[in-house]
């Protein structure tokens, strides 16, 4: 029998707690019968690394608080690449939610050998953000209905596109009962 799918178990958890360079390896050796054997399941932990500082490149202004929030939620927790994907996936989310469309966020780091702090440099694309040049609702609405949305909607033209600010226009449609 193969014990090596069940046995890297041990070390992709110690991965996504800090330790990189974890490994496990099974060692068979004769059981009490001739169809058992006995399997030891040596795990070596490794030095322990945790995010370090996060280095934050070419984010724009208006950005820049909303971003050093997500930024410091990271820093000094355990390192894993699931983290720092975790980490882009925030970011570039964050942009994209404040019209940011588009918006990618790559990462390097160095590995030390003994373990310790990481740190990160996170080279930010925020990407096109486009402006609402004009409301267009649909021929299938009412035109009572077609009036309701471009009233609503109107204020956001010349905008930059926000998820919050057309999530709340409608939110405010849908509270008048006539969607």
């Amino acid at each position: 029998p193969d014990a090596g799918p069940g046995a890297g178990s041990g070390a992709r958890r110690l991965h996504a707690e800090g330790g990189l360079r974890a490994s496990s390896r099974p060692a068979k050796s004769p059981g009490p019968g001739p169809l058992r054997q006995d399997v030891t399941l040596r795990v070596q932990a490794g030095p322990r690394y945790v995010m370090g500082h996060v280095h934050l490149r070419g984010a724009p202004p208006e950005l820049d608080t909303a971003l050093q929030t997500v930024q410091r939620e990271f820093e000094g927790g355990a390192f894993s690449e699931g983290r720092l994907q975790a980490l882009e996936r925030r970011l570039t989310d964050l942009a994209s939610r404040q019209g940011w469309l588009g918006a990618s966020a790559t990462s390097a780091f160095d590995r030390p050998a003994a373990g310790g702090a990481m740190d990160v440099g996170v080279q930010f694309q925020p990407g096109q953000r486009p402006v609402i040049g004009r409301v267009a609702p649909d021929a299938g609405f009412s035109r009572g209905a077609r009036r309701v949305l471009n009233a609503a909607f109107r204020p956001l033209v010349g905008q930059h596109w926000s998820d919050d600010a057309a999530e709340s226009v409608y939110q405010r449609l849908l509270d008048t009962g006539l969607f």
